[in-house]
């Protein structure tokens, strides 16, 4: 079940900024997945606390299929800023606290 988008750079500059924050914040976090260099970038807008029931499942993919539809349309390319920590109440506002630079 579709609950995030994949994030590729517009450019390869961008692509190896990218890979350049993911390589330097593995190293204080002591983590690297182990598929680190080719793990996918991605945007996740939901995660899932209970199993969707099935005869939902069509309707939810057509509704994500349409979401994608518009963002790609309205929002082809969406900048981002460096990494930041941040503290937050809930998903509509972060504080940043630190950012990473």
């Amino acid at each position: 079940m579709p609950t995030g988008l994949t994030v590729a750079g517009a450019t390869d500059e961008d692509v190896r900024i990218m890979r350049q924050w993911r390589d330097a914040l593995a190293v204080p976090f002591g983590y690297r997945h182990p598929d680190h260099d080719a793990y996918v970038f991605h945007i996740t807008f939901a995660y899932q606390i209970r199993r969707l029931a099935d005869d939902r499942a069509a309707a939810w993919q057509a509704l994500f299929d349409d979401c994608l539809t518009l963002l790609t349309r309205q929002a082809p390319v969406i900048e981002i800023k460096a990494p930041a920590f941040c503290a937050f109440r809930d998903m509509k506002h972060f504080e940043e606290l630190l950012v990473l630079g």
